[in-house]
């Protein structure tokens, strides 16, 4: 498992990086910039990033985490601000987890061992009245909602479920980095080739968007 750290305090960064180590974390690429933790996540592959907030006096971690969400890396955010307006942006990416500074080690523990599950799973299993539906999570593409039901576009075909939009957006939020663009619609956002003002590409399909949801 490899985790890439934005944190502009060395001492924590550190620290952070030690903890890992002793629940099973080796590999552990840390950043106090975000130019270069930027560069390091177009060069290499990470299963979680966490990141602090505020980066040398400016809210650089939500910018990072732009990025991470588009190659679908898993969020944790840390910090010690505990505002309203600054936990209602971080919950608009849908993160794995929250670390308060100063964290606990039991709080990163429960958080490896959640991301850990995830990467050995790497299925998502959806209940339909009694049926449960198995789908793994790197092939979704995107969703279309065609009341009473959304249709899960996958690599291998779609897959039809009685559920709300809503419900499937936050469901697999917890999985994927994945946004709703549409009243319709929902994207995978590392599945997105192309983004024009009326739609996004994926898989070959121009998909509507609306700037309701697209600026949220």
């Amino acid at each position: 498992m490899e985790v890439i750290i934005l944190e502009d305090e060395p001492l924590i960064a550190y620290s952070i990086q030690n903890t890992l180590k002793k629940f099973g974390v080796n590999h552990c690429s840390l950043h106090n910039t975000l130019s270069s933790a930027l560069f390091n996540i177009q060069a290499r592959s990470f299963d979680a990033a966490i990141i602090d907030i505020q980066i040398n006096g400016k809210a650089d971690g939500f910018v990072f985490a732009d990025h991470c969400q588009e190659k679908s890396i898993p969020i944790i955010f840390l910090t010690s601000f505990g505002d309203e307006k600054t936990i209602t942006q971080a919950i608009q990416y849908g993160p794995a987890g929250y670390l308060n500074k100063p964290y606990k080690e039991a709080d990163i523990n429960a958080l490896v061992k959640i991301l850990l599950k995830k990467k050995q799973d790497g299925f998502v299993i959806i209940m339909d009245g009694k049926k449960e539906i198995r789908i793994e999570l790197d092939s979704i593409l995107f969703l279309e909602a065609n009341t009473p039901y959304v249709k899960i576009h996958t690599d291998s075909g779609t897959i039809s479920v009685r559920k709300s939009l809503t419900y499937l957006v936050e469901l697999l939020s917890e999985f994927i980095s994945i946004k709703r663009v549409h009243k319709k619609n929902a994207v995978c956002l590392d599945k997105v080739k192309l983004k024009t003002r009326s739609y996004w590409m994926v898989n070959g399909l121009k998909l509507p968007i609306s700037k309701k949801y697209t600026q949220q």
